[in-house]
């Protein structure tokens, strides 16, 4: 389930998911950051096209993009903020997701029986605008997201450090052309 933090954000990543570019330039930064000329490189986009995409990208939450200078390069790179992955998508993980999910879901529901009351409240609240099970949903998905949101905190500084070494290796290949 995808939340958005607006209408705005939800039909650009309508958009974004319906344009076969856009859609290729979420896809390749969901596996991590990369240098504009890169993700141009994989998805087929051009240099300045990447760059407004980007943009657009980055003003509705969806993209970062940071300038690192390493070894006297420097390189812009973009990372997505919300990743994009499919069913299936990443091979290996399948006992420990299948495992994670059991215990998120055993401890989601405890807490949903002790706060019964309060779901039976915003029932009421919202005036039959949503079904029990619904509002249990997205109680389950805006925790979700938070604990995402939560469990990146402090990531930056690790991502930032892929980057640079990235960087040292471009350098140390440009060294390796120049000789």
């Amino acid at each position: 389930m995808l939340m958005f933090d607006n209408s705005a954000q939800c039909a650009f990543v309508c958009s974004a998911l319906s344009d076969p570019a856009k859609r290729r330039i979420l896809e390749a930064l969901s596996r991590g950051p990369l240098t504009l000329e890169t993700l141009a490189s994989m998805t087929g986009v051009s240099d300045v096209l990447i760059k407004d995409i980007i943009g657009e990208m980055e003003s509705m939450g969806l993209a970062k993009i940071e300038e690192i200078e390493e070894k006297g390069i420097r390189r812009v790179f973009a990372r997505a903020l919300i990743p994009l992955y499919y069913d299936n998508d990443v091979e290996g993980l399948e006992e420990l997701i299948k495992e994670a999910s059991n215990e998120i879901l055993d401890a989601f529901l405890k807490v949903v029986d002790k706060r019964q009351e309060e779901i039976e409240k915003a029932f009421s609240m919202n005036e039959g605008r949503h079904t029990l099970s619904s509002l249990i949903n997205y109680c389950f998905a805006a925790a979700f997201r938070k604990a995402c949101k939560e469990l990146n905190e402090g990531r930056e500084e690790e991502e930032h450090e892929a980057m640079k070494a990235w960087i040292k290796e471009e350098a140390k290949s440009l060294r390796r052309k120049k000789r």
